[in-house]
């Protein structure tokens, strides 16, 4: 293959010389160096006899992709073609156009040519970007137990991936802010926001790893069950427990520590329900039918629409506990979880939970309420069936 950055003279005032363009108009020079140089030599040259003799291509995705290893392979003798390097470089070139009279359309005065190239630059550095941050936050971070520890190394590092991956880097102005921030790099707060990734996606994915790595090492010990009680509970334990990091949590900011409360409650119900998983409440008895089953979950929906719900939901409940659908071993416990599954509302929530059962206690057989939702129930087909 030819080579694509070879020297080239355009004119008497510009010149592409070892991976430099240079650049005279009137008594000013300029020297541009690095991917920009390299960017306006490519896209200058693509649709000329120079640029197929050079197999310039880069209109798509992939002949870009096949542009950047050949720039990088041919600018390794210059140390070139590593995030720092072309950051540097390419704020150089900003600051060498930024300073003088010359415009950049001046040098590429074609303007789709122009947007060609800038097009090519800004691919090449985000490609740089990912080489560095990774395309997902964990391979730039790798896994680590406990999941708290690694979530906040990770919040931290986010910060800086997302100002690479979201800088324009054909916008001199956003570089240099880009710089600046960089350079304050250990003052970052943390970003609980991953680009892209839904938290249960993350949290799914660092579980898979996690257990793997522990049912690996578990089978290691003779005549253990790496699926065994203990060690779920285990793993759960110590996956939920952060208290070791409560002085580095105290010195977020107040929002910070509300969405770094938010991840632990959602971090403890997800793996306990993947790795602690509840048995089904037995909610009705033997015998009730499924049709029957729609029936009365439909009309609890109904009254979970009223102003004071609670009151009716566990008059509802235990009115088909009396006519003998419900089980009378279900515990205030099990009907919230059952509630959870099949209503809209969490009463497994502290809250809602103790507020079914503040109003569940107010009742008894002879409850008037308990006895007004057995008439409704009668009215509607439902009766006795003990």
């Amino acid at each position: 293959m030819p080579q694509l950055l070879t020297d080239h003279i355009f004119s008497e005032q510009m010149r592409y010389e070892s991976h430099r363009l240079v650049c005279t108009f009137g008594a000013e020079t300029i020297c541009i160096e690095g991917v920009l140089a390299a960017a306006l030599l490519s896209a200058l040259l693509v649709d000329t006899e120079e640029g197929k003799q050079r197999e310039i291509a880069i209109d798509t995705d992939d002949e870009r992709k096949a542009w950047m290893m050949r720039y990088e392979r041919e600018v390794r003798p210059d140390d070139w073609g590593m995030f720092s390097v072309e950051i540097q470089l390419l704020n150089n070139a900003y600051i060498e156009l930024a300073t003088s009279n010359i415009l950049i359309s001046q040098l590429c005065p074609n303007k789709r040519l122009l947007d060609l190239a800038m097009h090519l630059l800004h691919d090449y550095m985000q490609y740089l970007c990912v080489e560095i941050y990774g395309e997902h936050i964990w391979n730039c971070v790798p896994w680590q137990a406990p999941f708290p520890a690694w979530l906040l190394a990770a919040a931290k590092v986010e910060t800086r991936r997302q100002r690479c991956l979201q800088t324009d880097w054909t916008n001199p102005l956003e570089l240099m802010q880009f710089i600046d921030q960089n350079n304050e790099a250990n003052n970052d707060q943390p970003t609980f926001f991953f680009e892209e990734e839904p938290a249960e996606g993350i949290m799914q994915r660092y579980l898979d790893w996690l257990w793997e790595a522990y049912q690996a090492q578990t089978k290691l010990i003779p005549g253990e069950n790496p699926n065994a009680p203990k060690h779920r509970n285990f793993v759960v334990e110590q996956e939920t427990n952060w208290l070791f990091m409560r002085d580095e949590i105290n010195e977020l900011s107040e929002e910070d520590r509300v969405l770094w409360a938010k991840w632990m409650v959602a971090w403890e119900t997800y793996i306990r329900k993947r790795l602690k998983p509840q048995q089904p409440v037995r909610f009705w008895n033997e015998g009730v039918t499924p049709q029957v089953q729609a029936q009365l979950q439909q009309f609890l929906r109904i009254q979970e629409k009223e102003w004071d719900y609670y009151k009716c939901l566990a008059a509802s409940v235990y009115a088909m506990r009396q006519l003998g659908y419900v089980r009378r071993a279900c515990s205030v416990m099990d009907i919230t979880r059952w509630l959870s599954e099949q209503l809209v509302n969490d009463y497994t929530d502290k809250n809602r939970r103790d507020q079914f059962r503040k109003a569940w206690n107010e009742l008894g057989r002879y409850s008037d309420d308990v006895k007004h939702f057995v008439n409704v129930l009668n009215q509607l087909g439902v009766y006795s069936c003990s």
